[in-house]
């Protein structure tokens, strides 16, 4: 694929994103996608196929991407998992569209599992970067963690991380925070702090029996 063909498809993939997050899948046609990314609709045909196509197309850019960025907080990071989980919970925070239309694409039952199947490069078996996290911790404990131990803690802290960025993307829960004035941010913050150390040390007493 030419350098032009990549920079269409990725206007095309970046409109998707801020449509679906705005409007949802239903409410997003290819007609206004094609308007966002300012190319005609014969490009997305082109490119895509169909719309079904573009939606899966885009949840394996998305967790694919989001799965690259959280390589290079490892690259930072490679040993300390509390720092590794914050960025990761500011890496969500700040890709709200992204980790939106994950979940939107995750949720939808009109999008045919077949198609999905055949399609979708890949079928994750958790939120992205849950086994980088498996890294992180074996790298700070340097101890010999069972694997369904380890499997068990990098599931729950990942997910609690995407949720807990998940709910701050939400209109409901952004109009409480501005009425309110309360510092939600940081109260999340502390709260994941409170589990990734109970986490960790729930892990060095398993591995002392």
């Amino acid at each position: 694929m030419n350098d032009l063909q990549n920079d269409t498809k990725h206007k095309i993939i970046n409109a998707a994103n801020t449509l679906f997050y705005r409007y949802g899948m239903e409410g997003t046609s290819i007609r206004k996608i094609a308007s966002e990314a300012n190319v005609n609709i014969a490009a997305i045909n082109y490119h895509f196929k169909s719309k079904e196509h573009l939606i899966i197309d885009l949840f394996t850019h998305n967790y694919l991407w989001s799965k690259n960025e959280i390589l290079k907080i490892q690259k930072k990071y490679p040993c300390n998992t509390k720092t590794f989980c914050l960025e990761v919970f500011k890496l969500f925070r700040k890709n709200g569209p992204s980790l939106v239309t994950c979940f939107k694409f995750l949720l939808d039952d009109n999008i045919s599992n077949e198609e999905c199947l055949d399609r979708c490069k890949i079928i994750p078996e958790g939120p992205p970067g849950h086994e980088v996290l498996q890294e992180v911790i074996k790298a700070e404990l340097k101890m010999n963690i069972k694997e369904k131990h380890l499997r068990y803690a990098t599931k729950s802290l990942s997910g609690m991380i995407m949720h807990k960025a998940l709910m701050l993307h939400s209109k409901l829960i952004k109009t409480h925070i501005n009425q309110s004035g309360i510092s939600c941010q940081k109260e999340i913050e502390e709260s994941l702090i409170f589990h990734i150390e109970a986490t960790l040390n729930y892990l060095k007493k398993l591995n002392e029996h």
